[in-house]
């Protein structure tokens, strides 16, 4: 408008900045919304670190698998894991170092792990 007088220029450019500022909104929101919904992190195929873990040897199986972002750069993991009866002290810390080796890819800040053992029942009865 210094230049040329051209009266539409000022409401234009108000517009195109609006819609500049709402497009970065909208991208930013949605993901805050998925860190505030505990939204599995993208890039993070939880299937293959199922396979991961149940290809450590004295796991029989696993479930309620969960894994959420905390801030979006660290995350959060927990697992049931299903083991054997028999199962010592020196085998729990090592499928758990195991474990976190695996983690350690998915830049994981935080993980519990619960031992269930085989038959054991985990649900919460009320």
């Amino acid at each position: 408008m210094l230049f040329k007088d051209i009266p539409i220029l000022d409401p234009l450019l108000s517009i195109g900045i609006t819609f500049y500022i709402l497009y970065h909104v909208i991208k930013n929101l949605k993901d805050t919304l998925g860190i505030l919904l505990d939204k599995a992190p993208k890039g993070i195929d939880t299937n293959i670190l199922e396979e991961k873990i149940l290809g450590i040897s004295s796991i029989e199986g696993l479930h309620h698998l969960h894994f959420w972002s905390i801030d979006g750069k660290e995350h959060a993991f927990s697992v049931h894991l299903e083991v054997p009866n028999d199962m010592d002290r020196d085998s729990i810390v090592t499928i758990k170092n195991k474990i976190r080796e695996h983690l350690n890819e998915f830049k994981v800040a935080h993980f519990t792990i619960q031992f269930d053992y085989s038959g054991e029942n985990c649900e919460q009865k009320e």
